[in-house]
């Protein structure tokens, strides 16, 4: 059990053409991510496809997040300039994204395809948040 993959203090990854689904909590789990870049399906986990528990900044993350008990995808806090586009967001057991907190600041939502989240498309408690 457990996720997929689990990344602490990690920087310049480019992480494309794979996946972690089916996991018992989550697709990916990273705290303390930045500057890199995930291309990536994370489906049918039993938490969250892509969670960025705190510190993760300037990251771009596309891909396939679908059929996770939980969201799509979740920024909990401190998680700041990221830039989240070209998704594929359906049938997630909460929201397709959610920013959980305030001190999220300054993510970029970029053209998501949002269909039958069960909490709905976005939650947004994030500070300055740009959605396009």
């Amino acid at each position: 059990g457990g996720s997929g993959i689990v990344m602490n203090n990690v920087k310049y990854i480019y992480l494309t053409g794979s996946a972690s689904n089916g996991n018992t909590t989550d697709g990916l789990n990273m705290t303390s991510v930045t500057n890199s870049k995930f291309d990536y399906e994370a489906s049918a986990n039993g938490g969250v496809g892509a969670n960025l528990v705190s510190g993760c900044t300037s990251n771009i993350i596309s891909g396939i997040y679908n059929n996770n008990t939980s969201h799509g995808i979740s920024l909990q806090a401190t998680d700041n300039g990221n830039t989240l586009g070209l998704l594929n967001l359906i049938s997630n057991g909460g929201f397709g994204i959610s920013i959980g907190a305030a001190s999220c600041t300054s993510n970029v939502v970029l053209a998501p395809y949002y269909l039958t989240n069960t909490s709905g498309t976005l939650s947004d408690s994030g500070t300055t948040t740009k959605i396009v």
